[in-house]
């Protein structure tokens, strides 16, 4: 098995934890026999550049793509789990970089830990978090694609499927080509929705089931880190 692993970062630099986080992944693969290749793109739109990684890898070799944003730390044995489930499409609940401050006081005044209280109260990416199963990999319509594993398969169907198609995108060196898998969708009600969404979305019209690990070990880094540690 060859995994792909992409790195999107807006600023050019990335988090010590989404590198301890990759280092530990690459370990584990490593010692489970999976052969790895890593790519990372910088100072473009979120969209155009999930849908450039997502072109690289479809014209490549691996059997899957792992896309990790720069401020994303998640545990290997948490991925360990998204790639033993074997589905085309996993991706992770993961908090918000921002508090609900109102609800981070409250919990700390019911007597919450700092980190548990942050938790609560930091909104989680995905479709009715409080409905999942916590320590679970469940079916969902959509999830963020800021920790997602998706097959070659997956791609392929979308495109043979016509559910996507070539786009222009504008490099420092000149203009390339792409797929659009994560061009955002507007809806009958005119608005916009996310990349995440609207990749899972197209996904879905395909027959393309969206499964998503809810739990601890995923954690969103900035000046605070939202989030908790697996047991």
């Amino acid at each position: 098995m060859k995994l792909c692993f992409g790195c999107i970062s807006a600023r050019g630099d990335v988090r010590i934890e989404f590198v301890e986080g990759l280092v530990g992944i690459l370990r584990a693969c490593a010692q489970m026999g999976i052969d790895t290749t890593f790519m990372q793109f910088t100072g473009a739109l979120v969209e155009d550049a999930r849908d450039m990684m997502a072109t690289r890898f479809s014209n490549g070799t691996a059997d899957a793509l792992v896309m990790l944003d720069d401020d994303i730390f998640l545990d290997p044995r948490v991925f360990k789990r998204m790639l033993a489930v074997e589905r085309d499409t996993v991706g992770c609940y993961y908090p918000q970089r921002h508090l609900a401050v109102e609800a981070f006081a409250d919990h700390i005044r019911q007597g919450m830990t700092t980190s548990d209280a942050a938790m609560r109260a930091s909104p989680l990416v995905g479709p009715d978090p409080d409905g999942a199963d916590s320590f679970a990999i469940s079916e969902v319509e959509w999830i963020g694609s800021g920790a997602l594993l998706i097959r070659r398969r997956a791609l392929e169907t979308m495109i043979k499927l016509g559910k996507v198609g070539k786009e222009r995108f504008r490099t420092p060196q000149d203009i390339a080509e792409m797929w659009g898998f994560f061009s955002r969708l507007r809806l009958d009600d005119g608005v916009a929705r996310s990349e995440d969404a609207s990749f899972c979305l197209r996904a879905r019209q395909c027959g393309i089931a969206i499964y998503a690990y809810k739990g601890p070990g995923v954690l969103h880094s900035g000046s605070f880190q939202f989030g908790s540690h697996y047991p």
